[in-house]
């Protein structure tokens, strides 16, 4: 086998693994995109339910009730950056493959 055929052979075995890659980057991109979603569907029944819970109670309890709020929502915050981080991160091929 010539050089310029092995040089073609590595080409090819390369490109295989790009494809691979772009592959699994997808599939880890969509598996990410279901999880967000079902974290934040989790979120809003908790929200939703801590504000029934909130709208039916005393002050002095309701205080614990939007103290229980604000920690979810600085979680839905802290989990949206780290998100961001990741897509950012992975915008380029050297930081993904």
């Amino acid at each position: 086998m010539g050089r310029l055929e092995q040089l073609q052979a590595e080409v090819q075995k390369l490109t295989g693994k790009v494809d691979e890659q772009a592959y699994r980057i997808d599939e880890l991109k969509k598996h990410q995109s279901t999880m967000y979603s079902d974290f934040d569907e989790r979120l809003q029944n908790i929200e939703n339910k801590a504000n029934g819970t909130d709208q039916a109670i005393t002050e002095s309890p309701s205080e614990t009730a939007s103290t229980v709020m604000l920690k979810l929502k600085r979680m839905r915050l802290w989990h949206h950056r780290h998100s961001l981080h990741l897509r950012m991160n992975c915008s380029s091929r050297e930081a993904c493959g």
